[in-house]
């Protein structure tokens, strides 16, 4: 039977280019050799107690658990889910082949991706939760995590599991003795990016279109510019045009282009919003 697994690819998105692009995933804990050989977790806890000689033993069994789910434990078939730093969206795929070492020795494995660039509020907010974990390798298994994972494949939307869920454990902890496969909900996780998809879907809640454009200039108003929202209507791909000093005509100035709603802000959008900027007096006439 299929599994899911939560897979980050760095802690600031080092690995996401090569995941996107290459579709391999690869996590670094210093290993830089072949653990094929590696057979079970107690195999790879001594190569990982080579390499990190001075690590608390808690530490070291953490690592070694992670990697061996991922060389291991994990099969092809499986399914994977990566948050995307780089573009706060998630992607979902499967797993292909076996663990092969990288060109260096990295931890790599091979992945189909089935969907990219998933926007989370995808997603509800039980299994956010879990993408939330600080563990780089775990399995993702309650809430009828792997069926809900297929639907959005299928259907492009998470239709919960039916049951009225918490937001995760009230204090959730990592074990020192680690289990063969971490589950992602027991684990740490980041309430920054948990608190900030909260705060998204109160804010795509309340203020959508025109009065979402409002909103932004209101912080540029709070964090010291002068903005000008421009009437609803043709604006020429410039709704918000902002500056520092008392008129707002100081550098830096900045001219801004709002989008609401669940969309990816891809290249095209990003080239019209460039074409649309003209210089400074023409824009505020």
């Amino acid at each position: 039977m299929e599994r899911l697994w939560l897979v980050r690819l760095g802690r600031h998105g080092e690995g996401e280019k090569q995941a996107q692009e290459q579709c391999l995933l690869s996590i670094d804990f210093g290993v830089r050799e072949d653990l094929r050989a590696c057979k079970d977790r107690g195999a790879v806890l001594a190569v990982i107690s080579r390499i990190h000689p001075d690590e608390k033993a808690a530490t070291l069994r953490n690592y070694a658990a992670q990697v061996n789910q991922l060389i291991n434990v994990a099969r092809a078939g499986d399914f994977v889910v990566s948050p995307m730093k780089t573009s706060s969206t998630i992607w979902i795929g499967r797993l292909v082949g076996d663990y092969a070492p990288g060109p260096e020795g990295q931890i790599t494995r091979k992945v189909e991706w089935l969907k990219t660039d998933l926007p989370r509020d995808t997603f509800k907010q039980d299994l956010l939760y879990s993408f939330g974990a600080f563990m780089t390798v775990c399995e993702v298994s309650r809430n009828n995590a792997l069926k809900r994972i297929e639907s959005v494949i299928d259907t492009g939307q998470d239709h919960g599991d039916g049951v009225t869920l918490t937001t995760g454990p009230s204090t959730p902890v990592v074990s020192s003795s680690v289990p063969e496969s971490a589950e992602a909900s027991d684990q740490l996780v980041d309430l920054e990016r948990i608190a900030r998809d909260q705060i998204e879907r109160r804010v795509a809640s309340v203020f959508t279109g025109h009065d979402f454009t409002r909103l932004v200039g209101a912080i540029l108003n709070a964090q010291g510019y002068v903005a000008r929202v421009t009437p609803l209507g043709a604006d020429n791909g410039v709704d918000i045009v902002a500056g520092s000093g008392p008129l707002g005509l100081e550098s830096p100035r900045l001219v801004v282009q709002v989008k609401s709603g669940t969309m990816i802000v891809d290249q095209p959008s990003l080239q019209a919003l460039i074409g649309s900027i003209r210089t400074p007096r023409q824009i505020m006439a």
